[in-house]
């Protein structure tokens, strides 16, 4: 029983140093900073994310363009049909 006293005692004296340390203000302060840091950081993700959707939609047009200019080959003739010679040869 002693025991649980001078525990029990202990807890309570640091409860009470901790009561008053405990800058609500500041604590305030802070809730508001990383409140607002969370909004930046969730712009930031935002933004990336529809550049990322930009990009991708640049890159498939870059591609198509890349398709066709293959198939018309290199000096934007169509390509040599199958068994056909090339003119330059």
């Amino acid at each position: 029983m002693k025991k649980l006293s001078r525990a029990n005692q202990a807890l309570a004296a640091q409860h009470d140093l901790d009561m008053k340390e405990h800058d609500a203000r500041r604590h305030a302060e802070d809730i508001l900073r990383l409140d607002a840091e969370k909004f930046r950081v969730a712009k930031g993700v935002r933004d990336a994310e529809v550049e990322g959707e930009r990009l991708e939609g640049e890159l498939a047009t870059l591609r198509q363009n890349l398709q066709e200019m293959d198939e018309r080959g290199i000096e934007g003739a169509a390509s040599v049909p199958p068994g056909g010679e090339d003119e330059t040869m």
